[in-house]
């Protein structure tokens, strides 16, 4: 998946300079205090989920559950703490291999291989991202198979083997289209693009942007779709420039 970017378009045409430096300033340090806010907001609830969560665990006896909690525990530390996500990640698939538990061996797994690209353990998150996906096949679980090959796909494409790459999110499309899930195939073919332009194959390129640009949903904010329409623009000025 690439990442999303942010463009801020200003009109100066009838503003004078001082004073769009001045409110840039004001708009910037409000933005800057907002940001702060919300995510502070955020981890204060991330914090009291876990502790929680680690409350019920001390006495959980039903051992699936408690299996559970730990993955529950390790999603709610990954945007706070990835060495605690791996530590409750590991934990989780320990006593999910213990008792035989498919489906918590599989997310465990999962969220292994996400902490471990997030502290840039590539061929570690490929290995744990292999490991969930042939379990979530024997559960039938869909969602999560789609969801593994676009992890694959997204650990490869920061390598030399932008095919695999390719392969993996053609696998995750696959699936996708049958699930009628418009916000999945609307990535997808997003991170087609991105994949194809990194290929020189800049037809493919632009037309699977495209795509991602009609399929998405109508009440989609518009910040969510300029990324794409920014991808468009760097593929046409690759391709005339080379």
């Amino acid at each position: 998946m690439m990442h999303k970017v942010f463009l801020f378009i200003l009109s100066l045409s009838e503003i004078k300079r001082d004073n769009v430096k001045q409110n840039m300033r004001k708009n910037q340090s409000f933005t800057i205090f907002l940001l702060f806010l919300f995510i502070t907001i955020i981890q204060a609830q991330e914090l009291k989920l876990i502790d929680s969560l680690q409350i019920v665990n001390n006495t959980e006896e039903n051992l699936r559950n408690r299996v559970d909690n730990y993955t529950l525990i390790a999603y709610s530390f990954g945007n706070i703490n990835t060495d605690s996500s791996l530590k409750y990640s590991k934990q989780a698939r320990d006593l999910a291999d213990s008792i035989q538990y498919t489906y918590g061996l599989a997310v465990s797994y999962s969220y292994i291989a996400r902490a471990s690209l997030q502290h840039g353990l590539l061929l570690e998150s490929i290995h744990n991202f292999k490991l969930s996906l042939p379990l979530y096949l024997e559960l039938g679980d869909s969602a999560n198979v789609l969801d593994t090959y676009s992890g694959l796909s997204y650990v490869y494409s920061y390598g030399k083997n932008q095919k695999q790459s390719l392969i993996h999110n053609l696998k995750s499309l696959d699936i996708a289209i049958p699930l009628k899930d418009s916000v999945s195939l609307s990535i997808i073919y997003n991170n087609l693009g991105a994949i194809y332009m990194q290929l020189g194959n800049y037809e493919a390129s632009v037309s699977n942007f495209q795509k991602s640009i009609d399929i998405v949903p109508e009440n989609t904010p518009i910040t969510d779709v300029i990324p794409t329409y920014s991808n468009i623009a760097v593929v046409q000025v690759e391709h005339k420039r080379f």
